[in-house]
């Protein structure tokens, strides 16, 4: 039996060369002779979730994308005590981002729409996604983006001002096209260990971004409440994902002071200077 390596763990060392922690999956390619399969097994959590929730909420998409037809890879078996999933083995491509192939955004929309009313057993609670855990890591990826403290600071509470009384729904937090293979004209999914609760806004805001389409008709008409359509493309502008492409639309589109203010500061601080920001 032939075994590929997908995917290792990343390992980290202190300074005398020793792991001092470790995080991640490992996929392997498995071919016996006549089928090939992938197994994923979850070795430890990611930065924010641990391995159990990681491997428990992906395995639970797979059996319901699954029972639904849904374009994902087929869960062969799965293994719960060693936190294991065997999966079937897709070839095909990968879609890049952002992509300017348009004619794929319907797929993509499709699946969007089918992938939300995945629902989660009592037994199964997603993690919300302001949740501590969550805005530590968004704090750590703001405090790098804007070094100084007092700039990443008034952006998190700007930020933090807009996500109020917000609606939690099943949402991949994860990046769609990086997670996606175009296998015979069909686009597959794959990989929901970051599925969490939250705004369905917010997956719409990334497939803009991803699409580099802020504007686009069949995005909009499923906004259902565009301030935080608006703010989670500036996180996204914020983090410098598609930049020329968020900015004159947020330019135009933004009536909101608060998301006005944030606007402002990032652009001030991250990319003022630069020749698209010009009128």
């Amino acid at each position: 039996m032939h075994i590929t390596h997908l995917k290792e763990i990343v390992v980290f060392r202190n300074d005398d060369g020793q792991v001092s922690a470790q995080k991640g999956t490992t996929c392997d390619l498995i071919d016996d002779g006549g089928r090939q399969w992938v197994e994923k097994q979850w070795i430890t959590g990611d930065w924010v979730f641990d391995a159990d929730y990681e491997y428990r909420v992906e395995k639970h998409i797979y059996q319901q994308a699954n029972a639904r037809g849904l374009p994902v890879p087929e869960l062969l078996d799965f293994n719960d005590a060693e936190r294991k999933l065997w999966l079937a083995y897709l070839t095909g491509t990968r879609l890049d981002t952002p992509c300017r192939e348009v004619g794929h955004l319907p797929a993509v929309l499709q699946f969007y729409d089918a992938f939300k009313e995945i629902a989660f057993p009592a037994a199964l609670p997603l993690s919300r996604m302001d949740e501590a855990r969550i805005y530590q890591y968004r704090l750590d990826q703001f405090q790098y983006i804007f070094p100084r403290e007092e700039v990443w600071q008034r952006v998190i509470m700007l930020y933090e001002q807009c996500l109020r009384d917000i609606p939690y729904q099943t949402i991949p937090f994860d990046r769609i096209l990086h997670n996606t293979l175009l296998c015979d004209g069909t686009l597959r999914f794959y990989d929901f260990e970051w599925t969490i609760a939250g705004p369905h806004d917010f997956t719409l805001a990334r497939i803009a971004v991803e699409f580099t389409c802020c504007d686009e008709p069949q995005i909009l008409s499923r906004v259902t409440r565009l301030d935080l359509y608006h703010l989670f493309l500036l996180r996204f502008y914020g983090f410098g994902r598609e930049p020329e492409s968020i900015y004159p639309y947020l330019r135009n589109h933004l009536r909101d002071d608060t998301l006005g203010e944030l606007f402002d500061l990032v652009t001030r601080e991250k990319y003022a200077g630069q020749c698209w920001l010009s009128p």
